[in-house]
């Protein structure tokens, strides 16, 4: 009966069990049809979640659920000028300011 149970249990999960497998289930007793029931939602859990997980990068925005997607990102961005720029936004960069030649760099120097 045990080789029964596994071959009932092996159609379910393929989706093959008919009406017949189920009431030879029903006659081998409960404890067979809640291992069967438990089983089958197992791999449907299994299928529903690796099928809505089947997004790729070529994939459009439009058919990704929008639980799917990453949130947006939030928070202020800081404001005024960032290190090494002046309060117009250009950058200082070195060849902005040629040193002379013969001449020593001052600490004023920027």
């Amino acid at each position: 009966m045990t080789l029964d149970i596994n071959a009932l249990l092996d159609r379910a999960l393929r989706g093959e069990l008919d009406e017949a497998g189920v009431r030879q289930a029903y006659a081998a007793g409960s404890e067979v049809v809640e291992l069967i029931m438990l089983a089958m939602a197992r791999r449907l859990a299994q299928l529903q979640s690796s099928a809505s997980l089947n997004v790729s990068p070529a994939t459009p925005s439009g058919m990704i659920p929008i639980y799917a997607k990453a949130t947006a990102r939030t928070g202020r961005q800081r404001t005024g000028p960032r290190a090494g720029e002046s309060s117009t936004g250009e950058r200082a960069h070195p060849a902005d300011h040629p040193e002379e030649p013969g001449r020593e760099p001052r600490p004023d120097d920027r």
